[in-house]
């Protein structure tokens, strides 16, 4: 199962029915090519359902062939930051975030996920106790005016 969060809305690829269904939330199930996934993400992204589950029968080949070829990809690095059993966080872009940002040319994840934590948040010293699972997000650029830009 793949989890793709857009803005506060988010995307479920999975292989099964059986997964839990709430309110407001498409179920599509006969996406079969790049296609197919960049008219429907255009159709959802113009909705206000909140949510939706992609299923296919075979989700690993859907979202490597299909689901992430359809957008432009940055990989990035940051991390959850706790101290005295606080959390900390940044305010960004109207939103509450995590500290993160641009792997670099050259720089790892573990490197960028240092860097952009002491950039954004001027902390020094801190290093990486634990590694967290991957995450996804789709986000529309600042700099661009069209959702045909974000493909």
């Amino acid at each position: 199962m793949y989890k793709v969060f857009f803005n506060d809305r988010k995307i479920v690829i999975t292989g099964s029915r059986n997964a839990p269904i709430l309110k407001d939330e498409m179920i599509i199930e006969n996406l079969n090519s790049v296609k197919d996934v960049k008219n429907w993400f255009q159709d959802f992204a113009a909705r206000q359902t909140h949510s939706a589950i992609l299923i296919h029968p075979q989700p690993e080949i859907f979202w490597n062939e299909m689901f992430l070829p359809v957008f432009k990809q940055i990989s990035a690095a940051g991390g959850v930051i706790i101290r005295n059993e606080k959390m900390l966080f940044i305010f960004r872009n109207g939103k509450w975030d995590l500290p993160k940002g641009k792997i670099d040319f050259g720089e790892t994840a573990k490197e960028a996920a240092i860097r952009e934590v002491a950039e954004e948040c001027g902390i020094v010293g801190h290093s990486i106790i634990k590694n967290l699972p991957s995450t996804f997000h789709i986000y529309q650029s600042p700099y661009k005016k069209r959702w045909d830009n974000l493909f």
